[in-house]
């Protein structure tokens, strides 16, 4: 496990799930916020409670790119939702956002894998 071993297990409760939330983008934060459709709640809200109790288990520590990233597009299914909002044009500048969030994470971020 590497460096794993020798983090305490406060260190990777927040930092798994700062990952979690930088790997969905700001969009997903604002479209949990807005959320109002119960059907997506069910499955968003399963998907949360999943992240979740991994966190909070502890079994999933520094595991966040393995484990946890398949449930990053069942969680981005909420910004469906903001295509609701009125006008319309509003979704360009989140799209923008996501996008320049993802390049600087890319640019910025070096791994050894």
């Amino acid at each position: 496990m590497g460096f794993a071993r020798h983090r305490p297990y406060s260190y990777f409760f927040f930092a798994d799930l700062a990952l979690f939330a930088v790997a969905a983008g700001p969009a997903a934060a604002d479209a949990l916020a807005r959320l109002r459709d119960r059907r997506v709640w069910l499955l968003v809200g399963g998907v949360v409670a999943v992240v979740a109790l991994a966190d909070l288990s502890g079994m999933s520590k520094a595991e966040v790119e393995r484990i946890w990233l398949p449930f990053v597009p069942w969680a981005l299914l909420a910004t469906a939702t903001l295509s609701g909002m009125r006008p319309s044009s509003r979704l360009r500048p989140w799209l923008a956002v996501q996008a320049a969030c993802t390049l600087a994470v890319a640019v910025t971020i070096w791994s050894q894998w």
